[in-house]
């Protein structure tokens, strides 16, 4: 599956300097139920607590509509575009207000994007973004050191056409198994007569081709395959060369590989213009390094210890340098086909099976359907019950607690959350043994219910997450001091009698409406019960677009 949905919303944020993650976005997309689709990218900003809404205007106004916003047009099933500038988007795509169906999907900047994990895994992107430049750079000027004793403007030229190669055979590999980046992206779609995906994936392109193109190639070496052997053993060899001073010696070598090369690119070149008709800019680069290192190596002069063409191309022809390379060569394929693809299509695959899986136990009707079976425990209330949100709301979620438990902790931080966002109710209640008067559970518990007696759900809820905010008695004793003893007994007998019916194994245990969830569900599983169409608008946008009369979808 190609990541073009991901990276267009990616793009879309990142116009709008929206510090997104573009890992935790991608996961946040893909495992949506109704993944790709307008309202997975709505649940999507969601949970980002990003301001947004999706609207129909009339075509006639969409020069009113907030720059920059998504446009989804009915071709191919439903795309979305990036609309930045709106002439410059009619003038790349001339079809774009015929195709656009009105739909547009707006969005603001917050003042403040609050979302911990969105932060976490932006600062390992950060990290292993500096770490793959860092070692990209060291590794390609160590390379480039390799001249310090031998250099010739033909020989850095070489390794410089190495290195674009190899990087130009990496995007290629890329844009095979559908892992695109935002450079890619636009470089393929330059015009509407280039399409990378087409030409990498075709016949000639992949491992896949015809019976003809499967009989030149047994072992089904693809383009992706090819550039990233070639360039990659030519990077090494170079490398090597050039430190051992043995690069004469490979000279030859050298012009046999890149003049074999050539027919290759001829028939590139006729497959991209007369086959499939559409250009491949990766591979149009390709054959432009192969053609320009071709150059370099015959236009080879005397003076630079490498013999003239003249009087023979391959008078410093080398046995030994020719083993080497073949030794290079075919130990970069086994490396490659037999190790790292395979490893990265299985990862691919994996990923991409995960996601459906995730999405599956993400739907709603799914969730619902398996809630029902589950078992049901009486959850009606007591005279004290530590009730936060709505009790009367159509849906009633309650949870049985430990007062020391770290899980129990994290749960109530995703409940609060849930409730500050929905009209729910939220009832907390403590698995609790009362025999022994001195146990620290049985202490913290009737201390907060000495607290929380007769007071208001907004104090309970603040309560609660005072105490799950560090878990330490004296420290929370000092914060809210308790004015007078209160008598909660009965209350701390009721809480012990409900967790043995309702035979509470351990915390946290949480009901939806009585029923207990899903051993296969967590806490953080539960913001699928409030997808809705419903959105959260910003109060600048939703003004925006009451004043302008767009309907929201």
């Amino acid at each position: 599956m190609n990541n073009r949905f991901e990276n267009l919303i990616y793009r879309w944020l990142r116009t709008m300097k929206i510090p997104v993650s573009k890992t935790y976005l991608k996961q946040q997309l893909q495992s949506h139920h109704d993944y790709p689709s307008l309202i997975s990218i709505t649940d999507t900003l969601d949970n980002f607590n990003i301001p947004n809404g999706a609207y129909a205007v009339e075509k006639e106004k969409i020069n009113e509509i907030p720059l920059p916003f998504l446009a989804h047009s009915g071709i191919g099933g439903g795309e979305f575009e990036l609309v930045t500038n709106i002439e410059q988007h009619i003038k790349k795509h001339p079809d774009f207000i015929k195709q656009w169906d009105g739909i547009a999907v707006m969005a603001e900047k917050p003042e403040r994007l609050e979302n911990s994990e969105n932060e976490k895994q932006l600062s390992k992107e950060k990290k292993d973004s500096r770490l793959q430049l860092y070692f990209t750079i060291i590794i390609i000027t160590l390379s480039f050191f390799s001249l310090w004793n031998h250099f010739s403007w033909l020989f850095a030229a070489l390794l410089l056409t190495a290195v674009t190669g190899t990087f130009t055979g990496v995007l290629i590999v890329q844009e095979e198994l559908g892992i695109s980046n935002e450079f890619t992206e636009q470089l393929c779609a330059a015009g509407k007569n280039t399409d990378c995906h087409a030409v990498i994936h075709s016949k000639a392109g992949s491992s896949r081709g015809s019976k003809w193109i499967q009989w030149l190639n047994p072992i089904g070496i693809g383009l992706s395959d090819a550039t990233i052997i070639y360039f990659g053993s030519l990077f090494i060899l170079l490398t090597i060369s050039l430190f051992y001073g043995a690069m004469p010696s490979f000279v030859s070598v050298f012009f046999l590989l890149a003049s074999f090369s050539l027919p290759v690119t001829l028939f590139s070149i006729y497959y991209q213009w007369r086959i499939v008709k559409k250009w491949c800019p990766l591979c149009l680069a390709t054959v432009a390094i192969l053609w320009i290192q071709f150059g370099l190596l015959l236009g080879a002069e005397p003076g630079t210890e490498l013999v003239e063409v003249a009087e023979g191309i391959f008078a410093g022809f080398s046995a030994t340098a020719f083993l080497f390379t073949l030794f290079i060569f075919f130990s970069i394929a086994a490396i490659w086909l037999l190790l790292l693809k395979p490893a990265l299509q299985n990862n691919k695959e994996l990923s991409d099976k995960n996601f459906s899986l995730v999405r599956f136990k993400n739907n709603p009707e799914i969730f619902n359907a398996l809630l029902q079976t589950q078992r049901k425990v009486d959850t009606t209330p007591f005279e004290n019950d530590l009730q936060l949100g709505n009790p009367d709301a159509d849906l009633q979620i309650m949870v049985a607690c430990n007062p020391y438990c770290g899980p129990c902790a994290k749960t109530h931080e995703i409940l609060d959350k849930l409730l500050r966002k929905n009209d729910i109710g939220l009832t907390v209640r403590f698995m609790i043994k009362t025999d022994n008067k001195e146990e620290r559970r049985l202490l913290a518990v009737q201390y907060i219910l000495q607290l929380a007696k007769n007071k208001a759900s907004t104090y309970l809820r603040k309560l609660l997450h005072d105490w799950y905010a560090d878990m330490d008695f004296e420290k929370f004793s000092r914060k809210h001091p308790l004015d007078e003893d209160q008598d909660v007994g009965e209350t701390l007998k009721q809480q012990e009698k409900w967790s043995e019916e309702s035979e509470i194994k351990f915390t946290p245990t949480i009901f939806i409406n009585g029923h207990e969830l899903p051993k296969q569900f967590k806490a953080n599983d539960l913001k699928i019960m409030f997808q809705s169409v419903e959105r959260i608008e910003g109060d600048r946008l939703e003004k925006y677009i009451a004043e302008n009369e767009f309907i929201p979808v």
